[in-house]
């Protein structure tokens, strides 16, 4: 099986699922529009490469 193609070096590869977990009010949501934002521009994010491409960004927020 290839390698999948990063998205953001170490971090996040396309065709793949991933979810931010945390306490509420933590910044998740913010964390990853960042990191989505610096993908969609091609701009590198804390130091890592990234790969420019069109981002499907799905936030939801669960209660227990």
């Amino acid at each position: 099986m290839p390698d999948a193609e990063p998205l953001i070096t170490d971090i996040y590869h396309a065709d793949s699922l991933s979810r931010a977990v945390g306490s509420s009010y933590s910044g998740k949501s913010f964390g990853v529009l960042d990191q989505m934002l610096h993908v969609a521009l091609g701009w590198a994010w804390a130091g890592r490469e990234t790969v420019r491409t069109e981002q499907l960004l799905q936030c939801r927020a669960a209660r227990a």
